[in-house]
């Protein structure tokens, strides 16, 4: 199984009814939960830390797109279910915080500072395992959208 750290308190609290359904097909009910909750740490964390990988897993099945912002670079990557595509993007001078990024970037492609490259790998571990490692250096979720239309704009500039 996959090392994946245990969900926080407030993050179990997202889900009540996914967590119910599996302390029953543990066979836990209610009042053997709440037994467990005070009279059992080890099993308590061993039931969090399982519970933990179903919902890592679930949630990084349905995870396509992540970004990557670092201090002066951005790091865009589509994971499809064989390889992960990367648009790396490194501009010293743009303010990635920007609501307006995309047309930083496209201001920049010009610009002698401005290194993009683009490559793709296969899944050296799992999927999952790699997905979850992005995300444990700093990676959000996304869209997609921000993905597409560089690789639009890449595209295009390459066909030119």
């Amino acid at each position: 199984m996959a090392s994946f750290l245990p969900l926080t308190q407030e993050q179990l609290k997202q889900f009540p009814k996914e967590f119910s359904l599996f302390l029953a097909s543990l066979g836990i009910d209610r009042p053997q939960w709440e037994k467990i909750k005070v009279d059992d740490s080890s099993r308590l964390q061993e039931i969090i830390e399982a519970f933990s990988a179903v919902v890592w897993t679930e949630i990084l099945n349905q995870t396509h797109y992540l970004e990557l912002f670092m201090a002066d670079a951005l790091a865009l990557y589509f994971c499809d279910q064989e390889e992960i595509r990367l648009i790396f993007v490194r501009a010293p001078e743009l303010e990635w915080e920007s609501p307006k990024i995309l047309d930083a970037i496209i201001q920049a492609i010009e610009k002698p500072t401005t290194d993009i490259r683009v490559g793709k790998k296969i899944y050296g571990d799992s999927r999952t395992q790699e997905l979850y490692s992005l995300l444990q250096k700093g990676a959000v979720v996304t869209d997609g959208n921000l993905y597409r239309a560089l690789k639009t704009l890449l595209e295009s500039k390459s066909a030119s």
